[in-house]
């Protein structure tokens, strides 16, 4: 199966790339009809990405991602290390909660369902434009 066959029907599409190499798959995932939940599991590293200018003078990563895409993402699970997955999952209420993000609400509740059904806490983030607290390697707990 090749990469266009794999997004043909899909519900959810979870990209897992870095941010470098999104603008090479945008027009596959644009190709995803407009209902497929797409999330992101990213996060912006200049030493492996090079120098991503919007980035660097400022605009948030996952709207940066949502913009090569042209079509709204979630942001799921990249609050998360490797190391974390086998590590750290824990029941629900457990400090160290995932954050999500999306503008969507239907993407973010399939977002923190997945999230829940790995075995890690999500707390909605708000929106893809606020999704820069709690992201890149630091689980948060929000004050509840």
């Amino acid at each position: 199966m090749d990469a266009a066959d794999a997004v043909v029907d899909t519900d959810v599409l979870i990209s897992s790339i870095p941010f470098n190499r999104m603008p090479a798959i945008a027009p596959l995932i644009r190709s995803t009809p407009p209902e497929t939940v797409v999330i992101d599991t990213a996060n912006y590293y200049p030493r492996r990405d090079g120098n991503i200018a919007d980035i660097d003078e400022g605009i948030v990563e996952s709207v940066w991602g949502a913009e090569q895409f042209n079509r709204p993402i979630a942001k799921a699970w990249n609050a998360l290390t490797s190391q974390s997955f086998a590590d750290n999952i824990a029941p629900a209420g457990t400090p160290g909660r995932i954050p999500i993000a999306a503008d969507r609400q239907s993407d973010r509740a399939v977002a923190m369902q997945l999230v829940d059904e790995t075995g890690f806490d999500a707390y909605d983030a708000g929106a893809i434009a606020d999704s820069r607290i709690g992201f890149r390697g630091a689980a948060i707990s929000p004050s509840i």
